[in-house]
């Protein structure tokens, strides 16, 4: 999943759709660049809030302190124990969704 600019809900509805797939039978793990200047309009902020969909761990890519600190803030209304990390680095994102136990044997 990638993001840039300004989303909209219909954007999120997709995510949430290609979680909820039939070919992830377990959950899946999620990998999200982020591009600086990406804004989170308050129609998007509810939804988030709404929503509920499962995932076994969530790495974003986010290259701004702006959106990073917006992320956090949102974070922090979300359930807790959500398995889900921000960093700078694609690399380091994608090792430490390696390194996540997985209920899935083919991801």
């Amino acid at each position: 999943m990638s993001g840039s600019g300004r989303l909209a809900v219909s954007e999120c509805e997709t995510l949430v759709r290609h979680v909820r797939l039939p070919e992830f039978s377990g959950k899946p793990k999620i990998l999200s660049f982020t591009a600086k200047g990406t804004e989170y309009p308050s129609d998007v902020r509810k939804y988030f809030r709404t929503v509920t969909f499962e995932y076994q761990a969530w790495a974003s890519v986010v290259d701004s302190v702006v959106v990073r600190a917006t992320i956090n803030v949102l974070m922090r209304m979300a359930p807790a124990g959500l398995n889900f990390k921000m960093f700078e680095d694609p690399d380091e994102a994608f090792a430490w969704l390696e390194a996540e136990p997985s209920a899935d044997a083919s991801f």
